[in-house]
């Protein structure tokens, strides 16, 4: 039996995980309670409960799916859910 050095491998970076559905979830659950919150805050409240990587991640998906704004002062939740206002939507029509 011959026994072979073990090659040190290098970590590869370019793999990344997906934030969690608990991940995303709790994201959503601060920024819709909170208003406007600056992303220092936001990240000063999920400290040691999600990775700043998640957490770009998350929010650059929020910003293009347009559930979120961020402007100069900070985030903003933005997704409106409300059955009324879905219903209004509805009955309008678009002039181009």
């Amino acid at each position: 039996m011959v026994l072979r050095k073990a090659r040190n491998r290098v970590p590869d970076h370019s793999i990344s995980t997906a934030p969690t559905f608990n991940e995303v979830s709790l994201v959503k659950d601060i920024l819709q309670s909170e208003g406007l919150i600056t992303e220092k805050a936001l990240h000063d409240k999920l400290k040691g409960k999600i990775k700043s990587t998640a957490l770009k991640k998350i929010i650059e998906y929020f910003e293009k799916e347009h559930y979120i704004y961020i402007g100069e002062k900070g985030i903003n939740w933005i997704l409106n859910e409300n059955p009324k206002f879905k219903k209004i939507l509805a009955k309008t029509t678009i002039v181009r």
